[in-house]
């Protein structure tokens, strides 16, 4: 699409970065070597010199899937697994060992943490964030606890949005289903007033989830981004948003799951303040608060309680209502100057979570922490990283979590690279003090409960430690080979598991424990082919293996032994090279594998995504038309795969128009 003058691709570099410490913003970090890392140490780094495996989607490969939604592209990442609880809430996990909640991965919007500290979910929908907001999405793929502390435990998905005035004027998409219900509409607006860059955009989607279940969802999204150059030294940038809409949850005629809707709304502000007081120096302050809430009323009944000895229903009302807030502040000072380079800061966060049928009330946590990442050049050809990071927080204590890396560059195109990490993963809030129960006022007798799930235990965080060996092949610009085997010691997996619990209803219940053991291996590769001018191959594969204890939950079966993803993308222009024809195929291939918690086994899969474009390009507008298929190949079972809550995803055609103009 558009281009900002050279001003505006100078802001672009300096405030795409508002994460981590970055000491020099000019073009050059993204046009010397393509594409620079971010992620991986908070410093700004090649691919040759990160100390763990990093993928990057950029905006080609997110327009060339045809994808609606942010979770779709990272279908594209060697050993991640994208699937859905039912239509209207995805997740995603990597190397397994996850249920419907993606506790074990980091999930960051520039740098800010979206992960749900109640029962570490990332709420996908409730993000406010449409694909047209993304820049780029850098995915590191391994233990990254050095550089983002707890739960950055087996990867980190940072997603890094546009701009203010990235790309100035109007920009909207809308889709349209073709063979199914489904609609989305993005408006976005860019643009420069003095020393403002700002960006403003609003969205909506709705679908009607999987056939035969009660799952639809409308979600709408506003955003704001403003980016203000107080002084030569000075960048303030602040963000906030708001995502929300109904949801459809529970089953037609199921007494103890209804179906009903519930209502969600989150809302984030964000601050980030920046000073470069001298050349290769940087001071970098951020404070940010994410509220969260969902409003999940219902009713339960008519419950028969002869079983009691008591001649007499009831309707058990049933509120599963939740609130989480949480609150971080961090400063952060970076210096790049000879052959070190480093990134210290400290910060604090507190989360609160309210929920009255899961917790009875509200509990809170805190996080306080500080970090070392450090890069330093020891040989022309050889370069170390080291990183740190010490945390105390309220739930398990003080932790250390250190990592050591070599990159070892052989040659200009050929980098070796060995890296050991530690990690640990922090219970959620859910897990240290669950207390859900369902209840009711009986006339005559007084309040029974039937307790669901408990927590009477202190926990200990879960541990990892890994190990990669790699190597990164990257002849020329057009191509870049990212290959790595892996292996990954985890203990004190956090597991419910039935116990006997007195109570007025029944004699179990579930109660959170530390208790098995996982020992995943196995190699991934991710290339990136720009085979000719207009044509690019994105290709990952993976092959992961869990060796796991399974005294509580099937861990070893938690990941598909191979899977594979492939997405083939082609213009062809005209005559005049102003119009062109754009192409499309992605496929994905999984091994059988089983879901953990409430998810079934799965077969083999296979899907086929198709798109074709018509790109028109005019002196003040860009215009596109495009018709995708998604799952062209035919249907296939996500998580579930029982007569009453089949996951079946099917094939969906729709159409989209792209607009931009000045």
């Amino acid at each position: 699409m558009f281009r900002s003058p050279l001003r505006a691709a100078t802001l672009l570099a300096a405030i795409h970065l508002p994460a981590w410490g970055h000491p020099t913003l000019t073009e050059s970090v993204y046009l010397d070597e393509l594409p620079a890392v971010l992620t991986a140490t908070r410093l700004t780094q090649p691919p040759k010199q990160t100390p763990a495996a990093v993928t990057v989607i950029d905006k080609d490969t997110m327009r060339a899937s045809g994808a609606r939604d942010v979770v779709e592209v990272l279908r594209y990442v060697a050993g991640m697994q994208v699937t859905y609880y039912d239509g209207s809430r995805p997740f995603v996990a990597y190397h397994g060992l996850v249920d419907e909640f993606s506790r074990r991965i980091q999930v960051l919007v520039d740098g800010r943490s979206v992960y749900n500290p109640l029962d570490g979910s990332v709420p996908w929908n409730e993000i406010p964030l449409s694909l047209e907001d993304v820049a780029r999405i850098e995915v590191v793929r391994g233990p990254d606890a050095p550089a983002y502390g707890a739960n950055a435990f087996l990867a980190t998905i940072n997603i890094i949005t546009e701009s203010g005035g990235s790309e100035p004027g109007f920009s909207m998409r809308m889709d349209g289903g073709i063979n199914r219900p489904l609609g989305d509409a993005v408006l976005a607006y860019s643009g420069e007033r003095g020393p403002l860059a700002y960006r403003l955009s609003f969205a909506y989607q709705e679908d009607t989830g999987f056939e035969g279940r009660w799952d639809g969802r409308q979600v709408h999204r506003a955003r704001f981004r403003g980016d203000h150059q107080l002084a030569p030294t000075h960048l303030v940038t602040v963000q906030t948003g708001y995502a929300g809409g109904p949801r459809k949850r529970g089953f037609s005629g199921n007494l103890f799951r209804p179906a009903r809707s519930a209502d969600t709304d989150s809302r984030f502000f964000q601050f980030v303040w920046r000073h470069a007081p001298l050349e290769g120096r940087e001071w970098r302050l951020q404070f940010y608060r994410n509220d969260y809430r969902r409003q999940d009323r219902y009713v339960i009944g008519p419950l028969d309680l002869s079983g009691l000895g008591l001649p007499l229903t009831i309707d058990a009302p049933i509120r599963e209502d939740v609130r989480v807030v949480r609150d971080e502040v961090e400063l952060q000072y970076t210096r790049s100057a000879g052959p070190l380079r480093l990134a210290l800061g400290a910060s604090t966060r507190r989360d609160r979570a309210e929920a009255v049928t899961h917790l009875q009330g509200t509990v809170a946590n805190r996080l306080d922490r500080v970090f070392l990442n450090a890069a330093w050049q020891v040989h022309p050809d050889l370069l170390a990283s080291f990183g740190l990071m010490a945390e105390d927080n309220g739930l398990t204590g003080r932790d250390l979590q250190p990592r050591l890396a070599l990159n070892y560059h052989v040659n200009d195109a050929f980098t070796w690279r060995l890296g050991v990490t530690r990690a640990i993963r922090v219970p959620t809030l859910w897990e240290a003090y669950a207390d859900q129960r369902f209840g009711a006022e009986i006339p005559g007798v007084g309040y029974l409960f039937d307790q669901i799930t408990h927590s009477d235990v202190r926990l200990r965080p879960e541990r990892l430690d890994g190990y990669e060996l790699g190597f990164i092949y990257r002849p020329h610009r057009r191509l870049g080979v990212d290959y790595k085997i892996h292996y990954e010691e985890i203990r004190d997996l956090i597991t419910a598991v039935v116990v006997p619990f007195p109570d007025d209803w029944n004699q179990e219940s579930e109660r959170f424990i530390n208790g098995d053991r996982a020992y995943v291996t196995g190699s991934e590769i991710q290339v990136d082919w720009r085979y000719a001018r207009r044509g690019r191959l994105v290709f990952c594969y993976a092959d992961t293996h869990i060796d796991g204890t399974d005294r509580y939950r099937q861990y070893s079966r938690s990941v598909p032994p191979r899977q594979a993803a492939l997405l083939l993308s082609q213009r062809l222009p005209d005559a005049g090279g102003r119009h062109a024809l754009a192409f499309s195929l992605g496929y994905q291939y999984h091994g059988a594998m089983t879901w953990l918690g409430e998810g079934d086994t799965v077969g083999t899969t296979r899907r086929l995504d198709l798109r074709i474009a018509r790109e028109l390009r005019f002196p003040d507008q860009d215009v596109d038309v495009e018709l995708v298929v998604a799952s062209a190949n035919g249907s296939y079972v996500e998580f579930r795969n029982d007569p009453e809550a089949t996951n079946r995803m099917t094939p969906t055609a729709y159409l989209r128009l792209r607009w931009a103009w000045l």
